[in-house]
């Protein structure tokens, strides 16, 4: 039996490491790091051999052995040159020439080929280490810090403040970009300062030709005169800004090549462009996030759902029969997520994802809400000025915050391109009021079915109210 103090002092220091670690999650509970915690804590006491050193070694093995590249043979001499990546991070560096990387591979004791510092490069990029491409106009610089592209784009969107105050003369650019997207020279050097994004004005040839890369801006599309498409080339550096932001000169009605996309004016475009943020983009960043939760390198969504079927079977007051054959079909084959739509999406956060945080359930509310509070209680296919910001601001916010969640750059980065092009494109009134027509009758048919049963129960009661008079 353990003396009294000696019980006392592991009490102690039990309560000591259970204070820690609640206050660990606690503050990272809104921050993306808490994505990266695992369910366990382990204390580890350096002063003497500490049986959960086993544990955490065994742990660390577990979730490494998870990742999707575990188990793939990488050289030795790459962790030299990656120590070098990581050090030119620390330093704050956010984009280096190919050619710095390439120097001080050379320097090392045991330098790779060219051939195989490509492959080096290539398996950086795709484990989320740095962003490169190795086409011609964009391999002869490294992305370091792929977070920083991001940044680069929500510098461009969320710009309209800081161009009011201190760039006035760029007024206009800024509501040319806002009601056309179209950017233009004068706007991108009143944004990107060198005094305020010193990175980002000294690359922004390169930030440019990665958007297009990534599909976040377009390239201006030309025609010729019998109608036929003039395809772009290679271009020189001192053309870049040219190339990106020509002004298109005007153009009959029946050519295409200066075609622009207009903001939204009426009342029905406005909800259009509200129901596609709803049910195009919300369906994606879900979807997204669904797979972010439950999708592993040994584990399908297939495999995810058949560990829950007894729950989901369990639940049928929740999903419907429809539902449940999206999620196990009929014909064996595999479920397709693109099927998955919103309330079946909400429903399976609901029940069987339980690794959300509170955060994500939060957003996911908003969505459902706001999807509710459009649809269920519509009156027509119409939204004014006023509501349509409201609308917006919520809705584009929460989408923004979710896609950030799903840990992947390239997702979020085209989830904010869409957000933005949405903002100022005329979503074609005829694209969504087939789908909304579908949901309105389902709205009208489940209301039916309501006043039917209403009426059933009313009549039961009036016969019951009957025999009890008779009796």
């Amino acid at each position: 039996m353990l003396p009294f103090e000696v019980l006392q002092k592991e009490r102690c220091r039990h309560e000591i490491c259970e204070t820690y670690f609640r206050e660990i999650r606690s503050y990272l509970k809104d921050k993306p790091t808490i994505f990266h915690l695992v369910n366990e804590d382990f204390a580890i006491d350096n002063s003497v051999v500490d049986s959960n050193l086993v544990a955490l070694k065994q742990k660390i093995v577990e979730v490494a052995s998870q990742q999707p590249y575990w188990g793939e043979e990488v050289p030795v001499r790459w962790i030299l040159l990656e120590r070098e990546l990581m050090r030119l991070k620390s330093a704050g560096i956010k984009v280096i020439p190919r050619t710095l990387l390439e120097a001080f591979n050379q320097a090392k004791d045991v330098p790779i080929s060219t051939e195989e510092l490509d492959l080096f490069l290539k398996f950086q990029n795709d484990i989320g280490t740095i962003l490169y491409f190795g086409i011609d106009l964009l391999k002869d610089k490294i992305v370091l810090v792929p977070q920083w592209m991001i940044d680069a784009l929500k510098s461009l969107i969320t710009a309209e403040m800081f161009i009011l105050r201190n760039a006035p003369a760029a007024a206009k650019k800024w509501d040319m970009f806002n009601k056309s997207g179209k950017l233009s020279p004068e706007l991108i050097d009143a944004i990107w300062t060198k005094e305020k994004y010193p990175d980002l004005y000294d690359n922004k040839e390169h930030i440019l030709l990665l958007m297009e890369h990534l599909n976040i801006i377009a390239n201006p599309r030309s025609f010729s005169e019998d109608g036929s498409e003039i395809k772009s080339h290679v271009i020189r550096s001192q053309d870049v800004l040219k190339f990106w932001f020509k002004e298109e000169e005007p153009s009959d009605a029946g050519s295409s090549a200066g075609a622009m996309l207009s903001s939204p004016t009426s009342d029905t475009d406005r909800f259009m462009c509200i129901a596609y943020l709803l049910v195009d983009v919300g369906s994606r960043v879900l979807r997204q996030l669904l797979s972010h939760h439950t999708v592993t390198s040994t584990s399908t969504l297939d495999q995810y759902l058949a560990k829950h079927m007894n729950t989901l079977n369990g639940l049928k007051r929740v999903f419907n029969q429809s539902q449940m054959d999206i999620m196990f079909p009929p014909n064996g084959v595999a479920t397709n997520l693109d099927d998955y739509d919103i309330t079946l999406l909400s429903a399976l956060f609901q029940n069987i994802v339980p690794a959300l945080s509170k955060q994500e359930i939060d957003m996911i509310k908003i969505l459902r809400e706001e999807r509710n509070k459009l649809y269920g209680h519509a009156k027509s296919c119409q939204i004014n000025a006023n509501v349509f910001q409201t609308y917006w601001k919520d809705i584009s916010s929460t989408l923004t915050t979710l896609s950030q969640q799903c840990k992947d750059t390239a997702f979020e980065a085209k989830i904010l391109q869409e957000i933005q092009r949405v903002q100022i494109s005329a979503i074609p009134a005829g694209t969504y009021l087939d789908i909304l027509k579908t949901w309105f009758e389902k709205i009208e048919t489940v209301d039916g079915v309501l006043q039917n049963v209403t009426k059933r129960l009313q009549a039961l009661e009036s016969r019951e109210k009957s025999s009890g008079s008779e009796s």
